[in-house]
């Protein structure tokens, strides 16, 4: 019998992510800065050979026309949730310049979600930017986030001038680094 052997790629704002799932089991993930120059990175990613002869593809990102294997990106963070985590109750999704926060019911049936206004506070290039200026790694400041316990400052969210605004208060009034 023939395996089933699916491709998906996501043309971010910054990075580019590719899978190839065969019967329904991850084979292959690759997950890629761009730095503007899909083209290139696209035809590195699909080199390999995981990335011939599938038999579906579907791919997701912000595109100004629609073709037949272009995804909504909701729809396809739902699905993938669905199937590949089960269990798994609430996504949260951060890009270069969207966010998205997805909730699914007690039997792992969609619920709602909600996106972000076109604004790059909270998103992954803020987040970047701001643990750079704090002298870290993404990595290493949600860390310290994680461990955090306590009054949690309150920052803007709908603005990215705003939230570095307020984060900057924060820190002169005495907030700690993992608050």
């Amino acid at each position: 019998m023939k395996s089933m052997k699916q491709v998906g790629i996501d043309i971010g704002s910054l990075y580019l992510g590719a899978v190839v799932l065969e019967d329904g089991e991850i084979r292959n993930v690759q997950y890629r800065e761009h730095r503007g120059n899909i083209q290139a990175e696209l035809e590195c990613i699909t080199a390999a050979p995981e990335y011939k002869d599938f038999d579906t593809l579907g791919i997701t990102g912000n595109f100004t026309e629609r073709r037949e294997a272009v995804i909504d990106n909701t729809l396809a963070l739902i699905e993938g949730a669905r199937v590949l985590l089960p269990e798994c109750r609430n996504v949260f999704s951060i890009g270069g310049q969207t966010f998205s926060l997805i909730f699914f019911d007690e039997h792992g049936r969609y619920r709602e979600h909600s996106l972000n206004a076109p604004c790059a506070a909270g998103t992954g290039s803020f987040i970047e930017q701001q643990a750079e200026r704090l002298g870290l790694s993404v990595v290493d400041l949600a860390a310290k986030a994680a461990t955090f316990v306590g009054k949690r400052p309150v920052i803007a969210t709908r603005c990215a001038v705003f939230a570095k605004t307020d984060i900057i208060h924060a820190m002169q009034e005495g907030y700690s680094l993992e608050a």
